[in-house]
C-alpha cells in the first residue's frame, strides 16, 4: 500500500502563515480597543502582502488560490474582515489539498511532443552554431553557406521550438516561477514569425567577414580565382545571374571629415556569355566606349583614360585604367573626390563566360591617399582562368522564305492591340505604332490580330525611342499562343544600351537566356532609331534564338529548357519600362525560314 505523500516544508510554512493571519483577523474583528487601526496597518496588511507574494508559485493550481491573486487588504469593517477570514479559510483548504496531493502525472502526448520539439530546437541551434563555427575556421566555405538570413532563421526557429517544448513540459502543479504555458506558446509563435520575416528581408548573400590571410585564393564558379587582399572584408553572391566575390576596405578615422573618407573596393565576377556573338574586338570597343562615358547621372567626370590588350593569361583580355572626379559623395556633395578604377575584362577560354576583375579607390582630391594605386597590381596580376578552350557549335543556316506578315502602320489594317488606361497608352499615331508607359513597369505583349502562325521565323522591326540611362525594354517576340500569352520568347533592347534574349513563363516572368548583363552597347544608347532582327529556329530543347541590332549579330543561344514554349505561335512585340518611357514601331515584317 502506498504511503500518503507528505506536504513540503514550503507548503507547511504557508499553512502556518495562513493560520496566523486568520487568528489576527479574528482577534481584530472581536476587538474594540483603540489600537485596532495600528494593529491592522502594522501587522495584518504587511503580513497579507508577504503571504500573497509567497503564494505566487502556487497560483493557478486551484480556484481559491487564483482568486487571491489580485486580492489586497480588505477595508477595516466587519464585512471586510469576515471576507478576509473566508478567503483565508478557502486558501487553507486549498493548501491542504496541495500538500497532500500525489504528484500530478504529465499526459503522455504532452511528454512526447515536448521531447520532439526539444529535438527540433537542438537541431536548429546545432545548425546555427555549426555555421558560426564554419565562418571562423573556414571563412570561404562559411561565407557560401552562412548568410545573415539563414543565421537569423536558424536562431529564431530554434528558439520557437524550445519555447514550445518548455510550455508542454512545464511542471504541474507549477512550483517554479515560469510564465504560463499560454504565454510560452505565444512567445514561440512570435519567434516563428520573426524567423520567416527576417529570413525574407535580410540579404541571402553571405555575411561579410574579415579575410585573415593575405593572398587567400578565392574561386568564383570554378572558372576563375584571384588572391584576396589581406585584411579586407569579403562577401559572395552566388544567387544572381553572375556569381561574384566582392571585397571592401574603408580607411576612415573620422567620417565627418572628407580627408578621412577613403574607400577601397574590388571584385571578381564571372558573367555567362555563351550566347555572345560579337567579335572580341567589337565587344572590347563597346566596353571602352561605355567606360569612357560612365557618368552616373552627371555625378562623375572622366579626367584620364587608358586601355590596352592583355594576353598574358592565355586568353584575350582588355585592361583599362580610369580616373574620374566624383562630386556626389552623399556626406560631402559638391566636394571633389577622385575615383580611380583598374579593370581587367577577359574572354574565358571555354567561350562560356566573361571574367571581370576590378579594383577601385576613392579619396579626397586635394588629400594624399593612404594607399598607393600600385596596390592594385598584385591583385589584378593574381587573376587565373581555369578550364580548357571549347570549340563552338555551328548552327545550321536558314534562308528567308515567304512573308507571313507585314505592317508599315500607315493604316490600322494589321489590327494591333490598342490600350488607353492608367497603365499604358498604346495606339496608332502619325503612321506609326506608339507605346507609352503611364504606370512604372507595367508590361504589354502585343500581337496583330491577323498575323500568321509559324515555327521557324525571321522578324524585323524598326523601333524609335529616346536614349535613356534607365533599363526600359522593347522588342519582338515569337512562339506566342494567342489564347493565354503565357509563354513566348522575347528579343529586347534598351535605351541604356542593354540587350538580351528571354523566355517568358506566366506572362511577364522573364528568364534571361543570354544578355549583355554588366556591359552595354553604346550605339543602342546614343541612337534613336534601330533595326532589330530576331530568329526563332527549331523546337523544344533544340530551339535556337538569335538577336541582331542594326545589322550586327549580338546574341545567339540554344534554349535547352524550351519545352514550356510552343513549337509554333505568333510574332509580336514586348514593351515594359519606367513611367514616361515611350517607344514607336514604324515597320514590322515576319518571314518564314527555310533550310
Amino acid at each position: 500500500m502506498d504511503a500518503a505523500p507528505t506536504a513540503s516544508p514550503e507548503v507547511l510554512a504557508l499553512q502556518a502563515t495562513n493560520r496566523e493571519l486568520a487568528r489576527l483577523a479574528e482577534g481584530l474583528r472581536l476587538s474594540v480597543t483603540s489600537d485596532r487601526d495600528a494593529v491592522y496597518r502594522d501587522e495584518i496588511e504587511p503580513a497579507l502582502r508577504a503571504y500573497i507574494e509567497k503564494l505566487q508559485p502556487y497560483l493557478g493550481t486551484d480556484a481559491a488560490l487564483t482568486a487571491l491573486r489580485a486580492y489586497s487588504a480588505p477595508p477595516l469593517t466587519e464585512a471586510g474582515l469576515l471576507e478576509l477570514q473566508e478567503r483565508l479559510r478557502r486558501v487553507a483548504a486549498a493548501l491542504d489539498e496541495v500538500g497532500t496531493r500525489r504528484p500530478a502525472r504529465r499526459p503522455l502526448w504532452r511528454a512526447i511532443l515536448a521531447l520532439l520539439f526539444g529535438a527540433f530546437a537542438a537541431f536548429w541551434w546545432l545548425a546555427f552554431l555549426s555555421a558560426i563555427f564554419l565562418l571562423q575556421v573556414e571563412p570561404q566555405r562559411g561565407r557560401e553557406l552562412a548568410s545573415s538570413s539563414t543565421l537569423s532563421f536558424q536562431l529564431f526557429v530554434g528558439l520557437a521550438f524550445a519555447l514550445f517544448a518548455v510550455a508542454l513540459w512545464r511542471p504541474a502543479p507549477r512550483r517554479l516561477p515560469l510564465p504560463s504555458s499560454r504565454m510560452l506558446g505565444g512567445l514561440g509563435a512570435l519567434s516563428l514569425v520573426a524567423a520567416f520575416v527576417l529570413g525574407a528581408v535580410l540579404p541571402g548573400t553571405a555575411v561579410a567577414t574579415s579575410i585573415v590571410r593575405e593572398g587567400e585564393p578565392v574561386d568564383v564558379a570554378g572558372l576563375a580565382t584571384i588572391a584576396a587582399p589581406g585584411g579586407w572584408q569579403m562577401k559572395r553572391d552566388t544567387t544572381g545571374i553572375a556569381p561574384q566575390a566582392e571585397f571592401s576596405r574603408d580607411l576612415m578615422t573620422d567620417r565627418t571629415l572628407p580627408e578621412n573618407n577613403e574607400t577601397l573596393r574590388a571584385d571578381l565576377i564571372v558573367v555567362p556569355a555563351s550566347g555572345l556573338r560579337l567579335s572580341h574586338e567589337s565587344f572590347f570597343a563597346d566596353v571602352i566606349a561605355g567606360a569612357k562615358s560612365a557618368a552616373e547621372g552627371g555625378r562623375l567626370r572622366t579626367t584620364s583614360f587608358a586601355s590596352r590588350a592583355d594576353t598574358s593569361r592565355g586568353a584575350e583580355c582588355l585592361r583599362y585604367d580610369r580616373v574620374q572626379e566624383d562630386r556626389g559623395v552623399p556626406q560631402f556633395l559638391g566636394t571633389v573626390f577622385l575615383l580611380t578604377t583598374h579593370d581587367l575584362v577577359c574572354f574565358h577560354p571555354s567561350g562560356s563566360a566573361l571574367v571581370r576583375a576590378r579594383w577601385s579607390h576613392r579619396h579626397l582630391g586635394s588629400a594624399v591617399p593612404r594607399v598607393s594605386e600600385d596596390a592594385a597590381e598584385p591583385y589584378l596580376d593574381s587573376l587565373r582562368l581555369h578550364g580548357a578552350a571549347r570549340a563552338g557549335s555551328a548552327q545550321p543556316s536558314r534562308a528567308l522564305g515567304a512573308i507571313l506578315f507585314s505592317d508599315k502602320f500607315s493604316s490600322q489594317a494589321g489590327r494591333w492591340s490598342r490600350f488607353d488606361n492608367d497603365k499604358v497608352f498604346i495606339d496608332y499615331r502619325d503612321g506609326a505604332y506608339e507605346m507609352t508607359e503611364r504606370k512604372p513597369w507595367s508590361w504589354a505583349v502585343l500581337v496583330p490580330n491577323n498575323a500568321a502562325r509559324g515555327r521557324d521565323v525571321h522578324i524585323e522591326v524598326d523601333l524609335r525611342f529616346t536614349p535613356d540611362d534607365e533599363i526600359h525594354l522593347v522588342g519582338p517576340t515569337c512562339r506566342l499562343v494567342p489564347k493565354d500569352k503565357a509563354a513566348y520568347y522575347s528579343f529586347l533592347i534598351s535605351p541604356s544600351g542593354w540587350y538580351g534574349i528571354a523566355r517568358a513563363a506566366n506572362s511577364s516572368e522573364l528568364t534571361w537566356l543570354a544578355a549583355s548583363t554588366f556591359w552595354t552597347r553604346p550605339a543602342i544608347g546614343t541612337q534613336s532609331v534601330h533595326h532589330v532582327e530576331a530568329d526563332c529556329v527549331g523546337a523544344g530543347d533544340a530551339t535556337v534564338l538569335t538577336l541582331r541590332v542594326d545589322g550586327t549579330e549580338l546574341l545567339q543561344v540554344q534554349d535547352d529548357s524550351g519545352q514550356s514554349v510552343s513549337d509554333s505561335g505568333l510574332a509580336g512585340l514586348y514593351f515594359q519600362g519606367g513611367q514616361g518611357f515611350s517607344a514607336t514601331a514604324t515597320s514590322y515584317v515576319v518571314w518564314s525560314l527555310v533550310p
